[in-house]
C-alpha cells in the first residue's frame, strides 16, 4: 500500500487521501444495481446510456435486449445498444490490446456467465495496472492486474459503445487522465 506505518499519522493521511481519490473516481462514473439475476447486461448498458447522457429504465433495456430465462446475449445488449442509437463493437481480445486499444466504458463478459463495466484503466508510478469495474451485481471495484487478467478476464469477449447521436463524450476514465 505505502510505506509509512498506517498507526503513524502520516500513515492515515495517506490511507485517507488514497481512499477520498477512489470516492471520487468512482462517484463520477454512473452505477445501477440489477433488479435480478438476469439484469446485468441490461444494467451494464443502462451505465454506459447514462454516461453518454441518456436515460433508460432497466425495463426498456430488458425488452430491447431480448432477455431470456437463461439472461442475454452480448447480440441482444448490442441490438438493444443500437436501438438507442450507440454503435457497438463486440470483440475478442488480450488484456493488453484491451489496456491499449479498447473505449471506455466498455462491457465485459465476466468469468463467461455475467456482464460488467470496466469504466477506467489506470497504471500507477511503478507500472502497476488498475481495473476500476462496476459491477451491477454488486458494487464498483478495483482489481490490479494479477486479480483481474488470469481468472476474470484472460482473451475474453467484451463489447465496446461509441455515442452515435451527438459528439462522443471523451472519457476522462482513461489511464487516469
Amino acid at each position: 500500500m505505502n510505506k509509512f506505518d498506517k498507526n503513524s499519522f502520516l500513515g492515515s493521511w495517506l490511507n485517507i487521501v488514497q481512499f477520498k481519490t477512489i470516492q471520487n473516481i468512482k462517484e463520477k462514473f454512473p452505477f445501477y444495481t440489477q433488479l435480478d439475476v438476469m439484469d446485468c447486461g441490461p444494467a451494464c448498458l443502462r451505465m454506459i446510456a447514462k454516461f453518454y447522457g441518456r436515460h433508460y429504465s432497466l425495463q426498456t433495456l430488458r425488452d430491447r435486449s431480448f432477455i431470456t430465462r437463461e439472461g442475454v446475449s452480448m447480440l441482444g445488449i448490442s441490438d438493444a445498444a443500437e436501438s438507442v442509437g450507440m454503435r457497438t463493437a463486440g470483440i475478442k481480445i488480450s488484456t493488453e490490446k484491451l489496456v491499449e486499444e479498447a473505449i471506455l466504458p466498455c462491457i465485459l463478459h465476466w468469468h463467461q456467465n455475467h456482464f460488467v463495466v470496466l469504466y477506467k484503466v489506470k497504471r500507477n508510478r511503478k507500472g502497476k495496472l488498475f481495473f476500476f469495474i462496476a459491477d451491477p451485481a454488486s458494487r464498483l471495484v478495483c482489481y490490479g492486474q494479477k486479480e483481474f487478467t488470469p481468472i476474470r478476464f484472460k482473451k475474453r469477449s467484451f463489447m465496446s459503445f461509441l455515442n452515435r447521436i451527438g459528439v462522443q463524450k471523451k472519457s476522462h476514465y482513461r489511464n487516469g487522465e
